[in-house]
């Protein structure tokens, strides 16, 4: 009687360190996993910094942007930081006759304000 007692707490034993076992080699799967991810995403977010660039006028091509990338990118500033959450960004998206009428207006405040700049260097007093 003893002797089973013992052979059976022997077994319910060497089951609770094998289902903990198991446990333990899951959760450092789980954990080794979650850093490997990490390791990637910052290599790839590194890639993209490092190549990201400014597009200066000179390399714009006229051709029209798709709707969908436009609203892509939309979506995607609306996740970007903030300051307590307060959601401030206000977008406004210009094409075509739009867009004629925005670059016009532009250039006529550039104008407008050369102007200006030259009249008050010239009444300068030296």
């Amino acid at each position: 009687m003893i002797v089973n007692r013992l052979v059976t707490f022997k077994t319910d034993v060497l089951d609770l360190i094998y289902s903990v076992t198991l446990v333990l080699i899951n959760q450092l799967i789980v954990i080794t996993l979650f850093f490997i991810s990490m390791v990637i995403f910052t290599e790839q977010f590194n890639t993209l910094v490092k190549s990201r660039r400014s597009t200066k006028p000179r390399l714009f091509n006229g051709k029209k942007i798709a709707d969908e990338i436009i609203w892509q990118i939309l979506e995607n500033a609306n996740w970007a930081p903030n300051h307590g959450l307060t959601q401030p960004w206000r977008y406004k998206v210009f094409a075509d006759s739009g867009l004629t009428k925005l670059a016009e207006f532009q250039a006529n405040l550039y104008q407008k304000s050369l102007r200006q700049k030259n009249l008050s260097l010239r009444n300068t007093p030296e």
